[in-house]
């Protein structure tokens, strides 16, 4: 079921694991949301300003993703955070820097689902929203990939 409350909302993805981030990128597009992913931070830092909701691999191949948090906290983007990691030894550290779920590696699908929709709940609050409204379904999954470019020897 598509979380009404999502759809339309844009999400950024950030993720080094190719097949994580279609994983990721797959249960974004059931929720409706739009979605925008990167596989490092260089790549996401300009797509965050649109993103409402930021999903993010702790171990990025540029920085470190309590990093991220702290960056983001500190330019005060408004949007919440989702963290998706295999190493749930940093969970309390995320929490401390107010992220709004903590998913460890391998999650459970209806679990990223959860977050998602109690994200876009938080989002709708802070804009003055009723979160119960409907919204109508989407008429297609619009997404955009930012990847790192690759060199030909």
């Amino acid at each position: 079921m598509i979380g009404e409350n999502s759809v339309g909302k844009r999400v950024l993805i950030v993720e080094d694991d190719l097949g994580v981030q279609q994983l990721l990128r797959l249960a974004v597009d059931t929720e409706g949301w739009i979605c925008d992913s990167a596989d490092d931070f260089a790549h996401a830092r300009p797509l965050l300003p649109r993103a409402e909701v930021l999903l993010l691999d702790l171990h990025l191949p540029d920085v470190d993703g309590l990093e991220v948090i702290r960056l983001i906290n500190e330019s005060h983007w408004p949007g919440e955070v989702i963290v998706i990691t295999g190493d749930p030894a940093k969970r309390r550290a995320a929490e401390r820097l107010g992220v709004g779920a903590f998913l460890t590696k391998p999650f459970d699908m209806p679990d990223l689902q959860r977050a998602l929709r109690s994200a876009a709940q938080v989002i709708d609050l802070r804009a003055g929203r009723d979160p119960s409204a409907e919204t109508p379904e989407p008429t297609a999954a619009r997404t955009r990939r930012s990847r790192r470019p690759t060199t030909r020897s």
